[in-house]
């Protein structure tokens, strides 16, 4: 749990202050009192919220209406979205990361050399 604000400040690190994006499929019913119980523990330990824009809790991602795929994220800038599979019965999240970086291309500057 070196991830939370405890864990971190034992350390004497800044750890609960990256950006975290965690994804996948959970197991869990998310739309369940279970699923509840693991997005509170998520939110209170690592302060990780459900990224709303891909789906909510009562969106099911499944052809068997369960809410069991999900992003979570914390300081992070991304979008979202489910699309249908037909070769899964899951649907894909597929997320953009928004930067706001300016990336250089190595290989330009070797060729100007």
């Amino acid at each position: 749990m070196i991830y939370g604000r405890v864990g971190s400040e034992e350390l004497e690190e800044n750890y609960h202050m990256l950006p975290i994006i965690l994804a996948g499929d959970f197991n869990v019913n998310l739309a369940s009192k279970d699923g509840q119980l693991l997005v509170n523990f998520l939110q209170d330990k690592l302060e990780l919220q459900m990224n709303k824009a891909n789906n909510k809790r009562s969106e099911p991602t499944s052809r068997y209406g369960t809410t069991i795929d999900t992003v979570f994220s914390r300081f992070s800038n991304f979008r979202s979205k489910t699309y249908v599979s037909y070769f899964s019965y899951h649907k894909p999240i597929v997320s953009i990361l928004q930067s706001t970086a300016v990336i250089t291309d190595v290989s330009d500057n070797k060729n100007n050399e």
